[in-house]
């Protein structure tokens, strides 16, 4: 994920702090992450697919640059990425192509607020509607939808900015930048992971900061892949992140009411599921096998609280378990290598740790 960069404010001050706010859901992310935990993939099978070849690196570097009507001073190829680089900007095209990342540092240090109150936050329609008008403008030939394809908002985020004056007054808060991350739904089935995503931030004058996106062609295999229902998906859930965490999870899980409406449940041992989404798992062009097939999955994200000498800890877990009946095998894929019972290439990342209070809602029944 891109973190866009803050700006110091040339006034005397002991602290100084600018972080990006936790992202906010979507009405349509959240409704996703309910239905998942009742309904799993909400189908009984999928068409299995691939991703197409991307154009390029080279082809891809080309056509943006011309797009967004700048010109490179450097061009380098690095390892996974080529890079060009101009005044005070560089973009990064990766692996085939179908994935970039576009930086302009110089943007923050040139802001200025022109009338708008940079106490508050872009509203979330004019964020959409800018983001939206951005793409179609710059990136019309590289976010393309196929038949019964859909750009969808994903979740909305701030960086703000505040700290501490010498004389111990505190300064006022101000947002530094507005970020949209943007999914793709293929025949109402979404795309969970890093794969099939868009992100723009914009400053808060409306300059466009920064841009991302992991955006390939999907191709239909002829293979039909049968969805297990949710108590099963649950199950590989409960059973990878027990394995990640080395915590006792619960044997069995009850899949909730449909009523309820809620997008967390507890899995014991101070284990909570914190989200879990279903849909084609695609982890991004960066860390997937380019020759496995884009299949049935759900991402989760769970929180595991530890008392290492006694001192409560939160470790955070995240990844994707396979909802097919039968998953195509990835070697790439940790989780699913996992429930195979096989060493897998692709890296499970570790816990983050982060210090919780004593009374963690994970350690809480729901």
């Amino acid at each position: 994920m891109m973190k866009p960069r803050g700006f110091v404010v040339p006034v005397a001050i002991t602290t100084l702090f600018g972080a990006i706010a936790m992202a906010s859901p979507s009405p349509h992310s959240d409704a996703l992450a309910a239905r998942s935990l009742t309904s799993g993939m909400a189908v009984s099978s999928v068409p299995v697919l691939v991703r197409d070849g991307g154009p390029g690196p080279d082809a891809a570097l080309r056509g943006l640059l011309t797009r967004l009507g700048v010109s490179a001073s450097t061009q380098a190829a690095q390892p996974g990425r080529t890079r060009a680089a101009g005044q005070g900007w560089h973009l990064d095209v990766f692996a085939d192509g179908s994935a970039a990342e576009f930086v302009d540092e110089g943007a923050t240090t040139r802001l200025r607020a022109q009338g708008t109150d940079p106490a508050v936050a872009m509203a979330p329609l004019d964020l959409e509607a800018r983001a939206r008008a951005f793409i179609a403008a710059h990136l019309a030939d590289v976010i393309t939808l196929g038949s019964g394809e859909s750009l969808l908002v994903d979740a909305t985020s701030t960086q703000q900015q505040g700290g501490m004056r010498a004389d111990g007054t505190a300064l006022p808060t101000t947002i530094l930048a507005n970020r949209i991350v943007f999914r793709r739904e293929i025949d109402g089935i979404p795309v969970v992971g890093a794969g099939s995503k868009v992100i723009v931030t914009f400053l808060n004058d409306g300059t466009v900061q920064s841009f991302r996106y992991d955006w390939p062609r999907y191709a239909k295999t002829g293979s039909t892949q049968d969805a297990v229902p949710p108590g099963d998906i649950l199950q590989r859930v409960r059973h990878v992140v027990g394995a990640r965490t080395g915590s006792k999870t619960l044997a069995q899980v009850e899949v909730p009411s449909v009523a309820t409406g809620t997008t967390t449940m507890d899995l014991g041992s101070d284990v909570m599921l914190q989200r879990l989404e279903c849909g084609y798992y695609d982890p991004g062009v960066l860390v997937r096998d380019a020759r496995a097939p884009i299949q049935a999955g759900c991402y989760y994200r769970a929180l595991h609280v530890v008392a290492p000498q006694g001192a409560p800890m939160r470790a955070g877990v995240a990844g994707a378990v396979p909802a097919g009946a039968i998953p195509e095998p990835d070697p790439r894929w940790p989780e699913e290598a996992l429930l195979r019972g096989v060493r897998s290439s692709g890296p499970v990342p570790a816990p983050t740790a982060t210090r919780a209070s004593a009374a963690s809602p994970a350690s809480r029944s729901k």
